[in-house]
């Protein structure tokens, strides 16, 4: 880990605390029935980040020790070390209604709360951002993938004066594509329901049908 990314981090450990407070208040609130001032909770939540990040910093530069690619073990080592560092500067930092500080018990408990709540309010704005920008696929996209639209119609299509014309000689020409849930009949259906959906002026040609089973034919069905 380089000055520059612990710099960063920092950075964003300064950002995170300043909802982190928010949290800390309303979890003192929930366990001492006491709400600390904004800056305190402010102050001990952005301490105990910075002492946490400096500690992985050292043993990353002295122990050449990696929270990513760590095995389970050290993980756990890693995120137990940052919660009792937490608690302890919680207990240390935070006041009960005497002015006294509430100790490494109840800033272990408030801890906890505090982790708890902002891992249910950044699933709630997470859920919400999921379905606002339309990321949710089951929603929006289909169910099928879409089939590649060739760059031009194939060329030769014959001459015919009526759709009914055009439909019978794509049958004689590919039998299968007048077998009901054939493979080639049902990639002709697929292809026909994107083109009426992405590209409407291809039916204003009475001939349409031949040119879309030569497009089915030429995409390997037969």
């Amino acid at each position: 880990m380089g000055m520059i990314e612990v710099a960063f981090q920092v950075l964003g450990a300064a950002i995170v605390s300043l909802i982190g407070a928010l949290f800390l208040q309303l979890a003192a609130r929930i366990v001492v029935s006491v709400k600390p001032p904004y800056g305190q909770a402010f102050k001990a939540t952005l301490l105990a980040t910075i002492i946490v990040i400096a500690g992985e910093f050292a043993a990353s530069t002295f122990l050449g020790w990696e929270l990513t690619g760590a095995n389970l073990q050290n993980i756990l080592i890693y995120f137990g070390a940052a919660f009792l560092i937490q608690s302890f500067i919680v207990g240390r930092v935070i006041e009960d209604d005497d002015r006294y500080p509430v100790g490494f018990v109840r800033g272990a408990i408030i801890s906890i709360i505090q982790t708890i709540l902002g891992v249910i309010v950044g699933a709630i704005l997470g859920a919400i951002a999921f379905f606002i920008f339309g990321l949710a696929p089951s929603r929006y996209l289909p169910a099928n993938p879409a089939i590649p639209l060739p760059a031009a119609s194939p060329a030769g299509a014959p001459a015919v004066s009526t759709e009914a014309e055009a439909q019978k000689e794509a049958v004689r020409r590919y039998p299968s594509l007048g077998v009901q849930g054939s493979d080639f009949n049902k990639a002709f259906l697929a292809r026909h329901r994107q083109y009426k959906a992405e590209k409407p002026e291809f039916f204003n040609d009475p001939a349409w049908p031949i040119k879309l089973a030569e497009e089915t034919a030429a995409a390997g069905y037969r």
